[in-house]
């Protein structure tokens, strides 16, 4: 069996991205309602105030099946949202990855 690329792949992965960050935006409220900070505390297993990789998956893992939980996606959601690359995520990141339908600096 040729092990597949660990690569996401552009039409389908963006789906299930997206579809995973839905459930992961659901489970956020769940977890600490629009209280981004909340959130962060729930995810943040040693309590540094950032997020690791595996503190994400970790999260992940616990809320989404299986499937959905698999490392590229994980792996490919995070990079999204490290914005500053420091390999952890703050919890402006972490609002924006969950969140980043709405535009946060956008005032009419």
């Amino acid at each position: 069996m040729m092990e597949k690329s660990k690569m996401v792949e552009p039409a389908s992965d963006l789906l299930v991205l997206l579809r995973i960050r839905r459930q992961l935006l659901a489970a956020a409220y769940v977890a600490g309602g629009d209280d981004w900070y909340h959130v962060l505390k729930k995810i943040d297993a040693n309590g540094d105030g950032k997020i690791t990789r595996d503190e994400l998956a970790t999260w992940i893992r616990s809320v989404l099946p299986a499937a959905q939980a698999a490392d590229k996606y994980i792996t490919a959601l995070f990079d999204l949202a490290d914005h500053d690359q420091s390999g952890d995520l703050s919890v402006e990141e972490l609002a924006w990855l969950l969140d980043s339908v709405q535009d946060h600096h956008h005032h009419d």
